[in-house]
């Protein structure tokens, strides 16, 4: 369902082709959709190239540096509940910003698909991404529900094992917030690490205190 309802890849007959012909299908649209991605800086790894089912890209290492450790899945990250909420607007605004400006829906978004690099800027990294689907998937926006309830449920878990709140929205606010369009951020003079201060105000206020 993730290729075969894609508009970019409604040709390919995913599923009646061989094992071999889809990994190299698989990784052609997790290179593209990367790119995508990484064009319009989202936080992702870069893309280098891609060769028959190999995908090169660039390593994400701990704390956004380049000591050769690789950085955590956000599952594997001990957070301070402030920290937690920090990741969760970020992981938030990431959605967002893949849906209005690189017309993508993740998917299989959850706890293992997110990197937490920490930082103030930019602390998590969005990965696997080869199932990630265009706009133009009949199913885009179920996807994107299914990915709201995950990485809330995910949240909300971790909030409630730490005994805090973390003031989260619903499913359907957080659907809403990625979804919905602002005048605001269509202005283009506005970079892309403006129209994302614009969207991260937005999230803290869409937080209960």
């Amino acid at each position: 369902d993730y290729v075969d309802g894609d508009s970019r890849y409604a040709k390919s007959k995913f599923k009646h082709i061989k094992t071999t012909d889809a990994l190299k299908v698989w990784s052609i649209k997790e290179y593209r959709n990367l790119i995508r991605m990484h064009r319009v800086n989202i936080p992702c790894p870069k893309p280098f190239y891609c060769t028959d089912h190999t995908l090169v890209m660039s390593m994400i290492c701990c704390k956004n540096t380049n000591s050769g450790v690789p950085a955590l899945q956000l599952k594997e990250s001990k957070l301070s509940p402030q920290r937690l909420r920090h990741a969760f607007i970020h992981v938030a605004v990431a959605m967002r910003s893949m849906y209005q400006r690189a017309k993508l829906v993740h998917g299989d978004l959850s706890e293992f698909n997110v990197l937490y690099v920490g930082g103030k800027i930019r602390p998590i990294i969005l990965i696997d991404v080869g199932q990630a689907v265009d706009l133009s998937h009949p199913k885009h926006i179920d996807y994107l529900r299914r990915d709201c309830t995950t990485i809330l449920g995910y949240f909300m878990r971790k909030s409630k094992k730490l005994n805090v709140s973390l003031g989260l929205p619903s499913v359907e606010e957080l659907l809403m917030y990625v979804i919905m369009e602002y005048n605001d951020e269509k202005d283009e003079s506005l970079t892309y690490e403006q129209i994302d201060q614009l969207s991260l105000k937005r999230m803290k206020k869409l937080l209960s205190p």
